[in-house]
């Protein structure tokens, strides 16, 4: 996919399923999901690589531009100079799928000028065309309008937690004025709690 999936598409999210993630991931995609979401922290990527390379191993008319892989890249790296490191790492881990679809700094460090750095690094791999879209999550506008500033380069998305009880009306509208695609996340988690 060359563009972010419209709104109406629900990202199936990879983290947290430990020892299934392999039989959850190979459910998915046999039963069509094709966008998924993923924090390398938080994954058992040997888990998901191996349900992925058997999925798209077994199926070789798939086209691969038909399934969109947004990974986000970790504070933790962000903020030890890791970046290009985790970046590296992480491409490789999914060499089956060729490239990632999008990479987002995780949230704003404390010290925005990682986030400048991460930002420079992600682009230079962008470039390379390891990575098609870069982004942020969890980014006020000051903080998209800095990136945007120093760098030259407008993010291409926002993911954003956005729920009944945590809503956040003002990026969602920063956002879709600047032509920054939202991507909302814990959708119903604390909606009842």
């Amino acid at each position: 996919m060359t563009k972010y999936p419209k709104n109406s598409q629900v990202f199936f999210s990879v983290n947290n399923l430990d020892e299934i993630t392999f039989d959850v991931v190979s459910f998915a995609l046999q039963n069509g999901y094709k966008y998924f979401h993923f924090a390398e922290k938080e994954t058992n990527m040997p888990e998901f690589k191996r349900a992925l390379a058997n999925y798209f191993t077994d199926n070789k008319t798939i086209d691969r531009e038909d399934y969109f892989f947004q990974c986000v890249l970790s504070n933790e790296d962000i903020e030890s100079n890791q970046t290009r490191n985790a970046i590296t790492r992480i491409t490789k881990e999914l060499d089956e799928i060729n490239y990632v679809d999008a990479m987002l700094i995780e949230r704003p460090t404390l010290n925005f000028d990682w986030c400048l750095k991460a930002w420079y690094e992600l682009k230079v791999h962008q470039e390379w065309g390891v990575i098609k879209h870069i982004g942020v999550a969890n980014f006020n506008k000051d903080e998209i309008m800095t990136l945007w500033n120093e760098s030259g380069v407008k993010p291409a998305c926002n993911f954003i937690e956005f729920n009944l009880r945590n809503q956040r009306w003002d990026r969602v509208t920063f956002c879709q004025e600047q032509g920054i695609h939202v991507t909302a996340y814990g959708i119903f988690h604390k909606a009842y709690s």
